[in-house]
């Protein structure tokens, strides 16, 4: 049960990772492709409007199917213990299974985080390259302000609150308009 904490910390995480596994699975990688559309910027628009991303190694693409199976084990577990009762929240039998949980989902993340470095690492170069393109003084004070703010709320350690959460989206929009990105407008 302890385990939902370290879930609902890394809930962020898990979304990034869904989406990423989502975006470039080898199905769609090749035919996939990321719109930037910059406010105002025809000429930008009609030479980087569309960019594939690379296709995730088979290791990556394993690692990301063992965190899914991982999480849907977890559920039934847990639903199963809710059904039965079988451990009480807080004893020692109960402390231990979730430490042993959230060892092996930190193994888990880390093997992920292995297996895609490659695949990650061009996506970021490729990002940076067509961001360098647009970034004026304002786009990089406002992605300069997100970027702390998410750097704060993932070192606290704990889920974000309601306030934390309104002022990350008010950065991100913030972001979006002063860099002219009509991608990072999705709620």
């Amino acid at each position: 049960m302890l385990i939902r904490k370290f879930v609902g910390c890394v809930k962020v995480a898990a979304v990034i990772t869904s989406v990423l596994v989502l975006g470039l699975s080898t199905s769609t990688a090749a035919a996939g492709t990321a719109s930037t559309e910059p406010a105002g910027a025809s000429a930008f628009v009609a030479q980087h409007a569309t960019f594939t991303l690379p296709a995730p190694s088979a290791a990556c693409v394993a690692a990301f199917q063992a965190i899914k199976t991982a999480f849907a084990n977890d559920r039934s577990e847990d639903a199963a213990e809710r059904a039965n009762a079988t451990l009480e929240a807080g004893t020692p039998a109960d402390l231990s299974e979730d430490a042993a949980e959230r060892a092996q989902f930190k193994a888990l993340f880390a093997a992920a985080h292995t297996a895609c470095a490659a695949t990650i690492a061009a996506i970021k170069a490729r990002v940076a390259t067509r961001l360098a393109a647009t970034r004026t003084p304002s786009c990089t004070a406002a992605m300069a302000a997100l970027k702390a703010e998410m750097r704060a709320i993932w070192s606290q350690g704990s889920r974000p609150t309601s306030a934390q959460l309104a002022n990350l989206r008010a950065l991100k929009a913030a972001a979006a308009t002063a860099c002219g990105w009509h991608l990072c407008t999705h709620r």
